[in-house]
């Protein structure tokens, strides 16, 4: 799960022109979120805390970048 939302955080930027920050950005914060979540209840079961902050971190990033390039256009 760390590796999807660090990927889908970093695609976020590339497509925040074509709202592509919405679509990646929003999933890549939720699925960082519960991986940061299962690496908390069983830290020796999971691992990847580093990507999952980074995939949330950029999730949320890529949505606002996308954001404010929609509110700019209109």
């Amino acid at each position: 799960m760390p590796i999807i939302a660090l990927v889908l955080g970093l695609l976020s930027f590339p497509f925040s022109c074509c709202l592509g920050g919405v679509w990646l950005g929003i999933p890549a914060a939720v699925v960082g979120y519960l991986a940061m979540r299962n690496i908390s209840s069983d830290p020796e079961r999971y691992e990847g805390g580093g990507m999952a902050i980074a995939g949330l971190l950029l999730g949320l990033a890529g949505f606002f970048v996308s954001f404010i390039f929609l509110m700019t256009r209109f």
